[in-house]
């Protein structure tokens, strides 16, 4: 089974890289393909008015590096969205490339694909994550797609990432990310 994961992070070895390495090891363990695009170091622009005028003319709207991701999501049963958490939601790079979804739209909510979260934050407060889990169900039911679980590590600015157990959540979300998938 292919997995495409979508790490949103600028920082690419920190708390959020460390969540996808986990869900990596696991997933690689249970014997699928996975495929990693660091978005944050790759060319995606915000989505104009000039992209959906593209779009409407039928011309190629999204650059090169997206086209990619694009590609790899629609030939994947899992696509992984990790992030850490910017203001109570994900980056502005892994949001750019969510807004690309609209490109290809019809086709990803034909798939019957599942999605994992990864996130992380330095707040200690339970509802910290509150903002990103709505916004994940949402587009979730928006696309048709299943949500495969989520492996969430808050506080981190007191305490480091390997004490509050998402590590071992991103790993078994990878090592049985084929349950997800209908």
């Amino acid at each position: 089974m292919k997995i495409t994961v979508l790490m949103g992070s600028p920082f690419v070895d920190g708390n959020n890289d460390k969540m996808v390495r986990a869900f990596t090891k696991g997933a690689l363990e249970a014997g699928h393909e996975v495929v990693r695009f660091n978005v944050a170091e790759m060319d995606i622009e915000p989505c104009t008015k000039a992209y959906f005028d593209k779009i409407e003319a039928g011309v190629e709207a999204d650059t090169g590096d997206m086209q990619k991701i694009l590609a790899s999501i629609l030939e994947s049963q899992v696509v992984v969205f990790s992030t850490p958490l910017y203001y109570y939601g994900m980056t502005a790079q892994l949001k750019a490339v969510l807004d690309h979804f609209n490109s290809k739209r019809e086709e990803l909510m034909k798939q019957s694909k599942a999605a994992i979260l990864l996130a992380n934050c330095g707040g200690p407060a339970p509802w910290s994550m509150n903002g990103i889990v709505i916004q994940f169900d949402c587009f979730l039911r928006f696309l048709h797609w299943r949500d495969g679980g989520h492996a969430l590590a808050t506080g981190l600015a007191v305490r480091s990432i390997e004490e509050t157990g998402a590590l071992e959540q991103a790993y078994h979300l990878g090592l049985h990310a084929a349950d997800q998938v209908r």
